[in-house]
This record gives C-alpha cells, structure tokens and sequence, in this order.
C-alpha cells in the first residue's frame, strides 16, 4: 500500500470527511501513518470522535481497494490527490478542498477561464434557454463552463457549451461509475468524451442527498465566477452562491418574472449585490482584460507570456508591487490606493499568464522565471 491507496480509503471512511482528514494527516505525518495505528491510539489521542475511529479500524481495506482500482480500469477513470502535482490550484485555495478527485476526461481543461452556471432542476422554458444561450456564447469565447449534471438548468448548461463546441466540466454528487440522474448517461459521456467529469466520491458511491451541497463547492471552487440562471428562496443554486461568495467568487444572476417561485432567489442575489445579466457582456465586462480565446496552456505560456512586456499596462502595475515574497490582496490595495474587488480580477489575470503564484489566505507572489 502507497499513500495515494491510504488517501482512497480514508476518503471512504464513513465520518472522516476532508476536514479531519487533514487534522489526522497534520497530526501523524501521512495517510499510511494513520492506517499503520492501533484504535487504543486513535482514540486515545481524541482527534477525531470515537465513533469515527471504530469506523476507520473496522473498514475493509484491502477489498475496497481490490474493487476500487478494478472500477478504475472499467470506468477508464483517473486518480488525482491532495498535493499531487497536477491537482486543480483554484481548488487547493478552497476551504475543505477534496482530499480525492476521480477524474475523467481532459484535466487541463481546467487551465482555462473557468465559469459555473447554476440553477433550478424544476426550471422553466425561459431559465432552460436562457442557461443554454449563455453557455453558448460563453463557450464561443472560450470560457469554460462548470456545472453539476442535475437536471433542468445545469443540464442546459453543459448542452449549450457541447453545441457551441466548447469545454465543459460536469461535477458529480455520486461516484463516476454511478451517474445521476440516470436519463442523463448519455450526456454524461459526451462530456468526458470532450470535457471532463470529476468527483469526490468513490467510484460506486451513491448520489445521497447530502452529496450535493458538498458537490457545490466543486464548482464554485473551479470557478471563477458563477452565474445563477434560476432559483428559488431555498436552492442548491444558492448554497453554490454562497460557497463562491466565502471563496471570494463573483456573482451574476439572470433575473425572472417577479410571480414565479424559481425567480425568488434569484431577485433575491440581485438586490443583495449579485450582478444583474441580460447577456454576456455583462460577465465578459468585467474580466475584458482577459485573451479568453486563449487556451491557457503551460507550455504556451511560458514561451508567449514570459516577459512583463506581454502585460497590459493596469497588469502591470498590479505586477510591480508583487515580489518573490508573498504579499497579501489587502496590503496590495492599500499601496495602490485601490478596491480589492479590481485588484482580484488583475490578480487573476496575472495567475492565468503564469507570472505570479497565489498561495494561501489570498497572498501572491512572483513565479522565479529560473
């Protein structure tokens, strides 16, 4: 057993969640350390309840392991953990980041301009078409769009971007070989086919209520904005809202007739400072610095974007105040004497081009050419 085997299995373990997972792993050094110890010691040493202990001790390792690398190889699915090397940065940033992502599909996707588009699974004829049109012209743009698979408007969504022929990322609440809802199998396929589909969960694991909240931060976490097309007061689409707001996300909402219940949410992310759009421009505005029909690969940057000549002039001012030292968004506001909101989105600009780094609590820092 190697460390990625003993992430698998505590990812599996009823009760651990990312969360403890990390505490245990700060604690002992390593997923193998952990699985290497005695249920006196675990208990003893009180980092994680008793209760999740005995499930950690009595977990079949070695059958869920021999079952989950023989689904690896039918579902043609890949591994990606904590800390690897080509694990999402936007998702490393992210409160309670996955300690797992089952991948399959086209990974680099995600070095892209990234959108998620969210919304009601009971929407109307007006979200449905209004999901898929701006998927469309987004995806004419090159922004990928990430959402969930669920029906209604996240099924818009990724349709809208495979008719425009773009990217599009579809993250699951269940395991890769356990796609739900059933009746969207076949997107499901052309997604991986010219996308990608992720998820946390075990291959096999079941789409349980609780798996979509979780799911949620996914999106909102590989995104750089999100825009809700339809909601209610009480929505998944709205717990993603909030998820990317903590995350320091953006924001858009497509407003709805005032009478209809699907359109209460919505409204409601409007009036508390959502922006409104009634097209993409009123997105792309706001990110006009961005080359979004570039694909933003390593390779072609590092050869393209080399020098700070290749920075516009508001980027390069931003770049100017950054060092090989971190140095935090809010300390770089106050020496510009500017909004935090206009300097996150130049910072963005600056990670996509590979010049500068972020690293946690919202610092960056210069990527050493050398």
């Amino acid at each position: 057993m190697n460390e990625v085997d003993a992430l698998l299995i505590l990812n599996a373990v009823e009760g651990l969640g990312n969360a403890r997972i990390k505490k245990l792993i700060s604690y002992y050094g390593s997923a193998l350390k952990i699985l290497s110890l005695k249920e006196s010691s675990l208990k003893a040493d009180q980092i994680i309840p008793a209760s999740v202990v005995e499930n950690l001790i009595h977990f079949e390792q070695d059958k869920f392991l021999k079952n989950e690398y023989n689904l690896k190889e039918k579902f043609g699915v890949d591994i990606i953990v904590w800390q690897g090397s080509n694990y999402p940065n936007s998702l490393s940033r992210i409160p309670d980041a996955p300690i797992v992502l089952y991948s399959k599909g086209d990974i680099s996707i995600l070095d892209n301009f990234c959108i998620g588009i969210v919304g009601s699974r009971r929407a109307s004829v007006y979200g449905l078409t209004s999901a898929e049109k701006i998927s469309y012209e987004l995806s004419e743009k090159g922004v990928a769009v990430i959402s969930g698979l669920a029906r209604g408007i996240d099924t818009a969504a990724h349709k809208g971007a495979l008719k425009a022929k773009g990217k599009t990322v579809a993250v699951l609440g269940s395991g890769l070989g356990n796609v739900y809802p059933k009746e969207n199998k076949g997107l499901f396929q052309d997604i991986y086919c010219s996308g990608l589909v992720l998820s946390e969960f075990s291959i096999e694991a079941s789409p349980v209520p609780y798996n979509f909240p979780r799911r949620n931060r996914i999106i909102s976490g590989l995104s750089s904005a999100i825009v809700v097309v339809e909601a209610a007061q009480k929505s998944g689409a709205l717990i993603t809202a909030d998820f990317a707001l903590e995350q320091g996300r953006d924001v858009y909402a497509v407003p709805g007739p005032i009478d209809r219940m699907n359109s209460c949410g919505v409204n409601h992310l409007i009036q508390q400072g959502a922006k409104l759009v009634a097209h993409i421009d009123d997105i792309l505005e706001d990110w006009n610095n961005i080359n979004l029909n570039h694909r933003v690969k390593e390779e072609t940057i590092s050869n393209n974007l080399s020098q700070e000549n290749d920075l516009s002039d508001q980027e390069k001012e931003v770049f100017k105040y950054i060092d090989k030292e971190p140095v935090h968004i809010d300390a770089l506001a106050i020496k510009m004497d500017q909004e935090v909101s206009l300097i996150h989105r130049v910072l963005l600009q600056l990670e996509l081009k590979r010049v500068i780094a972020q690293l946690p609590g919202k610092n960056f820092k210069r990527i050493s050419k050398g």
